[in-house]
């Protein structure tokens, strides 16, 4: 949401400003013919050439989320399990038996994907970390 709302500050004003129509962004720019036929502002052409970059830099992020949100996942969970396992080793827990580690998927804005924090049951040995 954060990712597409930067990016309506940009557009928004642009189709405004220049009388843009379809107001989609994805449409406009695959529309055929020239983009400049009845355009009356000389900065028409630029503008147009940085929505355009600033477009395809949007797309870019927005498809790169998943592997961020897996990677910040990801990260988070190996650090939950090396806590869990430091605390089992102070405590002298058996390293057998299975043990709680808290697992989490997280959002862009850092927070955990509703009904995503959760436990499970994992035979990780102590030794590990």
């Amino acid at each position: 949401m954060a990712e597409a709302c930067s990016f309506a500050n940009l557009w928004v004003p642009f189709c405004r400003k220049h009388d843009i129509e379809p107001r989609n962004p994805d449409s406009y720019f695959l529309l055929k013919g020239d983009p400049t036929k009845n355009k009356k502002r000389a900065d028409f052409i630029k503008d147009r050439r940085r929505m355009k970059r600033e477009y395809d830099e949007f797309k870019v992020k927005i498809n790169n989320l998943p592997d961020s949100i897996r990677r910040r996942s990801d990260a988070f969970n190996a650090r939950e399990e090396i806590k869990t396992l430091k605390t089992i080793r102070e405590r002298g827990i058996d390293p057998t038996e299975p043990i709680m580690i808290k697992r989490a998927t997280w959002m862009a804005d850092e927070t955990h994907w509703p009904g995503t924090c959760w436990y499970r049951t994992s035979n990780v040995k102590a030794s590990v970390a």
